[in-house]
């Protein structure tokens, strides 16, 4: 299943209805504006059984850069630099 996000937003579940039959993705993550997202039922797979391995890698470069450090005040401890 894949769908796309044109704004920014927070996921908790998706549920997907065909006739009788419902299918339940739960997602509980940020959700980038423009982003492509795919997703497995039940979405709870080890990382080295992933079948999307580049989605789960290109989230995974997103938070490292988001927390990296930065000194943002010369002298000053390090801080965690603005997400972009």
């Amino acid at each position: 299943m894949s769908i796309i996000f044109y704004t920014c937003r927070y996921v908790e579940v998706i549920l997907v209805q065909y006739g009788k039959s419902k299918t339940v993705f739960p997602v509980h993550r940020w959700i980038h504006a423009n982003s492509k997202l795919s997703l497995e039922e039940y979405d709870c797979t080890l990382p080295q059984h992933s079948v999307f391995a580049e989605q789960r890698k290109k989230e995974l470069e997103l938070k490292q850069e988001a927390y990296k450090l930065k000194q943002h005040v010369p002298g000053a401890p390090m801080q965690v630099g603005r997400p972009r």
